[in-house]
Order: structure tokens, then C-alpha cells, then sequence
């Protein structure tokens, strides 16, 4: 082989080189903008958390997938020297698990990383902002309606506790201790007019039927 067929693939070679590289650098198009900031895929992502340095640009880069577009955030956490990644959706969204909101983070690190372990947390910018304003409306907003309605009934039986004769001045007096209702003495009212005679009247009836007396008739002279 001449010199000039070592140059022509020396040349071949180098371009190959190139052209893995540049195929590799736009399948993923990450660039870092400056310490907190990012481009991937000229999408914006801030840096929000970086707990012990963990953000590493060549480690992130060799993890990253397209996989990870979809998700509002990118969380990233070290275990024996390897960087895993996962990604949490924006909280407040319909029909997303509540382990995959970025609310999830602490109980996601205390779970399933190692204690003590590096990490970091990518943000896409347009997000960040949403995230704040979306705590602050989850703590300004009004208990569940079920709960107000349990508060109430728990309300009313302190009231009866405390106030045993609520029932006072009702015309159906409360029930007596032991579940019998108290004894009502009632006046009778004397007969008058029309109204049925008291129950002796049917035995002076009888006296009177029994003692009728038979009347002979009058004999007259012959």
C-alpha cells in the first residue's frame, strides 16, 4: 500500500469518526447553557436541585433517553458509582399516579435510593414557575365537603352531651331513663249533653228490668 492509499484512508477514517460523533450528538442534542441551565433537544431545563454535586454532564448524557421527554421533570440519583435516572410528571395532572408527580420525590429517595446518596432534579423551565404556583393553590384550598359534614355531626354530639334537656318545652317529653315513657296522669272530664252516659247506667238498667212489677188485672163483679 503507497503512501497516498495511507492518506486516503486515514482521511476515510477520520470522516467516519466525525460522522459517529455528530450522529451521536444530535440523537440527543444536549448542550449546557451555563451552571443551572441546559438545552436538550432546544427544550430549557433548569438545574432546581443538586444535592452534594450530583449533576454530572457526561454521566447525564450517557443515560439520557428520548424516553424521558415526556416527563416535567428528570430526577437523577447515584448508587455504587452508576447514575440512574426517572422521570416525575408536573403534580395536579389528571389521571397520573401519585408515585409519578414530583410530590413523590421524598418518599421516592427514601424508598429506593441509598441514604446519603447524591442526586439532582432537571426541570423544564416553563414548569417551575407552574410547580410554585400550584403548591401554593394546594394549601389555600377548601376542605373536602366529607370532612365538614363528619365535623358537624361530631359537633352535635358534643351539643347533646352538653345540653341534656334540649328537648324541654316540646310537646312529646323526652323518653325516661331505662327507654319507658314517663306515667301521665289524665283528668277526666264529667259528662255532659249528648255525650254516652258514665258505664253505671247499663247495670241501673238492669236493676230496673229486674225488679219490673206485674200488674193484676182489676176483677170485675159478676
Amino acid at each position: 500500500m503507497t503512501q497516498r492509499d495511507n492518506n486516503i484512508s486515514y482521511q476515510i477514517d477520520s470522516i467516519l469518526t466525525d460522522v459517529s460523533q455528530d450522529q451521536v450528538q444530535e440523537d440527543k442534542q444536549i448542550r449546557q447553557i451555563n451552571e443551572d441551565h441546559l438545552l436538550i433537544k432546544e427544550e430549557p431545563y433548569q438545574l432546581v436541585l443538586n444535592y452534594r454535586e450530583g449533576f454530572d454532564l457526561l454521566a447525564f448524557e450517557n443515560r439520557y433517553q428520548e424516553y424521558f421527554e415526556k416527563f416535567d421533570f428528570i430526577v437523577g440519583d447515584w448508587g455504587f458509582e452508576q447514575l440512574r435516572l426517572r422521570g416525575f410528571y408536573q403534580i395536579g395532572q389528571a389521571k397520573v399516579p401519585k408515585d409519578q408527580t414530583i410530590d413523590f420525590l421524598e418518599d421516592y429517595l427514601n424508598e429506593y435510593c441509598n441514604f446519603g446518596c447524591r442526586y439532582f432534579v432537571l426541570a423544564k423551565e416553563r414548569e417551575v414557575a407552574k410547580y410554585a404556583k400550584l403548591k401554593d393553590k394546594a394549601k389555600t384550598k377548601p376542605a373536602p365537603i366529607e370532612k365538614k359534614v363528619g365535623e358537624t355531626k361530631q359537633l352535635a354530639k358534643i351539643q347533646v352531651k352538653e345540653d341534656p334537656n334540649r328537648f324541654k318545652g316540646n310537646k312529646v317529653d323526652a323518653p325516661a331513663k331505662g327507654g319507658k315513657k314517663p306515667f301521665k296522669k289524665r283528668n277526666r272530664r264529667p259528662a255532659s249533653g249528648n255525650q254516652a252516659a258514665p258505664k253505671q247506667a247499663p247495670v241501673a238498667a238492669k236493676q230496673r228490668k229486674n225488679n219490673f212489677v206485674i200488674k193484676q188485672k182489676n176483677k170485675t163483679n159478676p
